[in-house]
């Protein structure tokens, strides 16, 4: 339609300037508008008519906009965001090219709000109107400008979120909490999906509480970023260096694999300090547990193809529902027996623990397990509390005590 409107209102005066900005801001109001019903598109046919009388002008108009009536079927703070965009264009010559260039990347698809703010450019104006900036300060700000896109232009892919190791998450991470809450214990690490409520198009308009904390972060991150370096490089660097940090957080740093396992980009953080990953976006999916399934992947995974285990075999089981819990478990064959070993993350350690029936076909195991492995006996069979700091080489001693026991039973 305002394409069409357009060459009719002046088609003995078509002016291709004035048809290029008419088409670049009736777009942006559109694509950032939340058109959904007849009632909305009705109200937005409207408020294009409205525009129109403007469209020869239509940078002119949005620079002195004030009020918005006959345009409510926008959103207030897009006709705000191209109203500073059409005075910053109009008062200095080098806006259009970096606006233009932000504007036609496939996820901002126009709302590029935040590099205005990132740049330095609202503030700037609310201290002093830009029809007062001299072209040394344009100048200044188009040089931020530019270096943010960048930046952003490098994260906002699909594939660079997704399948890059995740070090863009993993970075903002590093530098605070991003998560945007779902629920009272579920947070989203965010989709790259514009259109889902919990995406990082949300996190770049910042028009809730947690997105504008989330904006701030990544402000943040991209001030640690060097232009003349390799972005990835740069961001492994802050990965490798992140310190003092909660320790759900950490584990989502260190490691890609719980992230990867996320496939909705979601997590469940309990009051009692265990943090699920699901592979949806409900507990009744399939879910791993945070400790657990970081040090399987990035320990055991890793040793294991070696035979740096032998004769444990590492596997982790999944869990479904409420009933049951996730955990690493490691296979013991001796003999005949097959012994399974649980462990699972507890208050800041790992327990491992076995059933008692299952020692007890193995002769003498029970008594070597209590005193060469350090397991204590209880109601149901052993068990053994190991700080997480220290299980990696608590294993290596385990291991031997069951070669032991092995050798012994031959």
């Amino acid at each position: 339609m305002a394409y069409a409107s357009f060459i009719r209102k002046h088609e003995n005066s078509l002016n291709a300037d004035a048809f290029q900005n008419w088409m670049r801001v009736v777009r942006n109001l559109v694509v950032n508008s939340n058109i959904d019903r007849a009632d909305r598109l009705q109200g937005g046919l409207r408020a294009i008519r409205v525009l129109l009388r403007h469209s020869e002008e239509i940078l002119a108009y949005l620079s002195e906009l004030r009020a918005i009536d006959g345009l409510q079927s926008f959103p207030r703070r897009q006709l705000a965001e191209e109203s500073l965009k059409a005075r910053l264009i109009l008062n200095h010559e080098g806006w259009r090219a970096p606006i233009d260039r932000a504007e036609r990347h496939d996820y901002f698809q126009g709302q590029i709000e935040f590099l205005l703010d990132f740049c330095g450019a609202i503030d700037k104006d609310k201290f002093e109107a830009i029809e007062d900036w001299n072209s040394e300060t344009h100048q200044e700000l188009q040089i931020r400008f530019t270096e943010y896109l960048l930046k952003s232009e490098a994260m906002f892919t699909a594939a660079n979120l997704d399948r890059s190791n995740f070090v863009w998450q993993r970075a903002l991470l590093a530098i605070g909490d991003y998560l945007f809450p779902m629920s009272a214990q579920r947070k989203s690490l965010l989709v790259y999906a514009p259109t889902e409520a919990h995406s990082w198009k949300r996190l770049l308009r910042g028009y809730q509480e947690h997105e504008a904390d989330g904006r701030t972060l990544l402000k943040q991150l991209f001030d640690r970023l060097h232009t003349e370096q390799p972005f990835i490089d740069q961001l492994q660097e802050i990965i490798v260096r992140a310190d003092g940090l909660e320790s759900w957080r950490e584990a989502l740093v260190k490691s890609p694999s719980p992230i990867e396992y996320c496939e909705k980009r979601t997590i469940r953080e309990n009051s009692d300090g265990h943090v699920y990953l699901l592979s949806k976006m409900q507990m009744n999916s399939w879910r791993a547990e945070l400790f657990s399934y970081q040090f399987y992947c990035d320990h055991l995974c890793q040793i294991q193809p070696q035979g740096g285990l032998a004769p444990l075999e590492p596997k982790y089981q999944y869990a479904i529902g409420m009933d049951d819990e996730p955990s690493i478990k490691l296979y013991w064959q001796i003999e005949a027996v097959l012994v399974t070993f649980s462990v699972q993350w507890t208050e800041g350690n790992f327990e491992i623990s076995v059933r008692k029936e299952d020692l007890e076909q193995v002769p003498a195991s029970c008594k070597a397990i209590c005193e060469n492995a350090g397991f204590t006996q209880s109601v149901t069979g052993f068990k053994r509390v190991v700080s997480v700091g220290e299980f990696l080489a608590y294993l290596d001693d385990f291991r031997d005590c069951l070669i032991r026991i092995s050798s012994d039973n031959l």
